[in-house]
């Protein structure tokens, strides 16, 4: 189906896919290299505020500018 087939007023959506399970497909979390940044758009700049981090999940800015990070909790060892 063409791209413009599914977007505007009345887009045409493909039949459901039914499964017993629903399938989702995830990106892949993949960290800088060292030493290495993002290229961001002219007149920005990218800068690493946390590092160390395995499963960060959100990401919330206080009022003051500071930062919080909820990680997602690690599955216990049998």
């Amino acid at each position: 189906m063409p791209f413009r087939a599914g977007t505007g007023p009345q887009p045409t959506l493909p039949p459901p896919n039914e499964t017993l399970i629903p399938t989702v497909h995830i990106a892949p979390a993949t960290g800088w290299a060292a030493g290495a940044t993002p290229t961001p758009a002219p007149g920005l700049a990218v800068n690493a505020f946390a590092s160390g981090l395995d499963h960060p999940r959100w990401i919330y800015v206080l009022p003051n500018g500071d930062v919080l990070v909820a990680e997602k909790q690690r599955a216990a060892a049998a």
